[in-house]
């Protein structure tokens, strides 16, 4: 059982290093710290069912991803939300 995070709802998490992931299979994952928010767009693929989330187009959101990703990462985890990244 993680420490760092809790649940907030059956996809959602927030942990306590300040952020919160939200996913949601139709609209994609949302993560939200004291930067603001990103909106991760996703796919729902399955055989095995997971998630596809895609990079950012955009080098500034790029940016940013890359900085939380790692959060992003555990969150998933947590939450038990298999994914890939393409």
């Amino acid at each position: 059982m993680s420490e760092e995070f809790q649940k907030i709802g059956r996809y959602a998490a927030t942990s306590n290093n300040g952020f919160k992931v939200e996913v949601n299979y139709a609209r994609g994952v949302k993560y939200v710290d004291d930067e603001g928010e990103i909106q991760i767009e996703s796919e729902l693929l399955v055989k095995p069912y997971r998630i596809h989330l895609y990079q950012p187009r955009d080098p500034v959101v790029m940016e940013r991803f890359q900085r939380i990703l790692p959060n992003l990462t555990r969150a998933l985890d947590y939450l038990e939300v298999r994914f890939e990244l393409w």
